[in-house]
């Protein structure tokens, strides 16, 4: 796994993944990261989907389209990407639905290519910086052939996305 310099990277020791099936067609993945900042420097980072690209992984080609929000919050903020998958471009629409800074905020997915996604991000004061957890439900649409996609492919994408992300965050300014 490489940086966009190149740059061989290494998962954190303190970095977990897990993703299980609850029911057929929802699956939720959960992840936690220690990271060596305050917890308000961790939301302000990952609030910002302009900061995103620096730890999405290039083959995502993700391109932020535009951002509406309000000056004093991002609060029901709204946000446009393109990404890449598979070869074909899709189009992502999010919004911020809940947003409690700097311990938690989520957002949801109104357009895109899962049926459903919601993406709840938490932070953690911890002597060490922050504990970062995020729990991801989402669901595939195409009923038992979004299901087998998710077996063959789309559970080791998302797992490679978010390792990725854990590793990029190790090398970000002021780490």
């Amino acid at each position: 796994m490489t940086t966009r310099s190149d740059t061989p990277l290494e998962l954190p020791d303190t970095y977990s993944m897990q993703l299980d099936n609850p029911d057929d067609q929802i699956y939720r993945l959960r992840t936690s990261q220690v990271v060596c900042m305050p917890p308000d420097d961790a939301f302000k980072f990952f609030v910002d989907p302009r900061k995103l690209y620096m730890i999405i992984p290039d083959w995502l080609n993700f391109t932020v389209i535009n951002v509406k929000t309000r000056k004093d919050t991002l609060a029901d903020a709204e946000f446009r990407y393109k990404v890449k998958w598979l070869g074909l471009r899709f189009n992502w629409h999010s919004k911020i639905i809940d947003y409690n800074p700097p311990e938690n905020f989520t957002d949801i997915q109104v357009r895109g290519p899962y049926k459903h996604w919601r993406h709840i991000h938490t932070f953690e004061k911890i002597p060490e910086g922050t504990m970062m957890r995020d729990e991801i439900i989402y669901e595939i649409p195409l009923g038992p052939m979004g299901a087998l996609l998710h077996k063959l492919v789309i559970r080791r994408q998302l797992e490679e996305i978010f390792k990725f992300r854990a590793m990029s965050i190790c090398k970000l300014p002021g780490k």
